[in-house]
């Protein structure tokens, strides 16, 4: 039998072992759940106590709610960081950069947000009442929120960017990617963001989760982070400038 050339060899396809694409999708997986456990994982536990006790802890206490949560946020990011690194990717690739017109897309972002926001919480204010007509707020714990220091500001100001980045560009874009579906992208992040926002009572988180709904879809149709990152920070800062 003749030999085969060099060349007839060489031309042969090399294909990867087929656990490969299996081990890869399982690989983002997990540097997706470590992602979230360590950004949010404190922030969930923390809003959890709060929802079943009505007491303040220790990550909602005194000003050093605001150094504690600002240092989950640092770790979350260069948690993010380095899976980033690892895969060769930027913030630029999960749709973070900058643009004059982020501007005023950013601002109507916040206005469509808000409104859908008031139409949720009408709804589930209405429902609220069915089950309880005595109640007077949707809001079910005590006094999880105080008249903050100077200590605030960089909190507030790191948190839109911190969330969004997180549980829109990256959550949503890993998972559209590992499902194939936007729906689920959508879903998904909307839920794990209403998750660590239950310090107010599920009917609070529930009603934010229609403003979380609108940030999802802008993402879902645009892949640009930046515009909701400053439609975040407008709520944040006026919630701030509220308490104060």
């Amino acid at each position: 039998m003749p030999e085969k050339s060099t060349n007839e060899c060489s031309a042969r396809p090399i294909t990867a072992p087929p656990e490969t694409g299996a081990n890869d999708r399982v690989r983002r997986w997990l540097e997706l759940s470590l992602v979230l456990v360590v950004s949010f994982g404190p922030f969930f536990l923390n809003g959890l106590y709060v929802w079943k006790t009505g007491v303040s802890s220790t990550l909602f206490a005194l000003n050093r709610r605001y150094t504690t949560g600002l240092a989950v946020e640092v770790a979350g990011l260069l948690v993010l960081g380095v899976v980033l690194w690892r895969r060769r990717l930027r913030l630029r690739d999960l749709g973070v950069g900058w643009s004059l017109s982020d501007i005023p897309m950013g601002l109507a972002v916040a206005v469509v947000s808000y409104v859908v926001y008031t139409f949720g919480y009408s709804l589930v204010w209405a429902f609220h009442l069915r089950l309880d007509p005595s109640a007077t707020s949707l809001y079910t714990n005590h006094e999880p929120f105080f008249r903050p220091s100077l200590a605030a500001i960089p909190d507030t100001l790191l948190n839109p960017f911190f969330e969004e980045v997180i549980v829109r560009a990256y959550l949503m874009t890993e998972v559209k990617d590992l499902t194939g579906s936007w729906g689920w992208a959508t879903a998904i992040s909307i839920a794990v963001q209403a998750s660590y926002h239950l310090y107010f009572g599920w009917e609070w988180a529930l009603c934010m989760s229609f403003q979380f709904l609108v940030f999802a879809v802008y993402y879902a149709q645009t892949r640009r982070a930046t515009p909701i990152i400053l439609a975040h920070g407008v709520f944040d800062v006026w919630a701030l400038l509220r308490i104060w």
